[in-house]
C-alpha cells in the first residue's frame, strides 16, 4: 500500500484518525468540495501537491497521479485533464525543472535554501509554462501566486512572484517582448 499526502500529514502532526476529525483547524481538504472554486486552479493544487508526495517520500508520479484521480480530483471538483497533463510532465522532467528553478532565483538563493512547498510550486509553475502554451502566461503567475497566498505569508509570497515572474521570462520569452 502506497503513503498518501493525508497519511504523511496525519502523522507529522501526530494525529490519529479521530483526533483528526474532531480538529477545529483540520488541514486536510473536505471530503467533498473544491478549496478553491475554480476546476483549475483546484487542478494545479493537486498537481503540486502530488510533487510534494513524489519529492518527499519518493514514490512514482504514476501511482500518485492514480492515487489522487481516485481519491482528490472528483471529489475536490478539479480538472482531470489539466491535472493529469502537468503530473505525466513533470514525471518526466522534475530533473529539468528543478535546475531550470535553481538558475532562476534570487541572488544569493539556491535551492538547498527554498523549502520542499516552494520548491514544488516552482517546478508545478515551470511545467505549466512548458506544456500548457494555450494558457496566457500571466494567468500561470497570477494563480501561482494565488496558492502562495494558501501556505505562505507576504514574504514567501513576494518570493514566489519574482521567481515565477523569471520563470516565465525564461521559458515564454515570445510572449513576454
Amino acid at each position: 500500500m502506497n503513503t498518501t499526502l493525508d497519511d504523511l500529514l496525519k502523522k507529522s502532526q501526530g494525529l490519529d484518525a479521530v483526533e483528526v476529525e474532531n480538529a477545529e483547524n483540520d488541514v486536510f481538504p473536505p471530503e467533498f468540495g473544491s478549496l478553491t472554486g475554480n476546476p483549475r486552479t483546484e487542478a494545479r493544487l493537486l498537481a503540486m501537491q502530488a510533487l510534494y508526495q513524489h519529492l518527499l517520500v519518493g514514490t512514482e508520479m504514476k501511482h500518485i497521479r492514480d492515487d489522487f484521480s481516485r481519491s482528490y480530483v472528483k471529489s475536490r471538483d478539479a480538472e482531470n485533464k489539466l491535472f493529469r497533463i502537468l503530473v505525466d510532465d513533470m514525471a518526466e522532467n522534475v530533473e529539468r525543472y528543478t535546475e531550470l528553478v535553481a538558475a532562476h532565483l534570487a541572488e544569493g538563493w539556491s535551492m538547498e535554501r527554498v523549502g520542499l512547498v516552494e520548491r514544488c510550486i516552482l517546478i508545478t509553475a515551470a511545467s505549466e509554462f512548458t506544456c500548457r502554451l494555450d494558457t496566457p502566461y500571466k494567468v500561470i503567475i497570477n494563480e501561482f501566486v494565488n496558492i502562495s497566498k494558501g501556505y505562505f505569508k507576504a514574504e514567501g509570497v513576494s518570493f514566489i512572484n519574482a521567481a515565477v515572474d523569471k520563470l516565465a521570462r525564461k521559458i515564454r520569452p515570445a510572449d513576454i517582448a
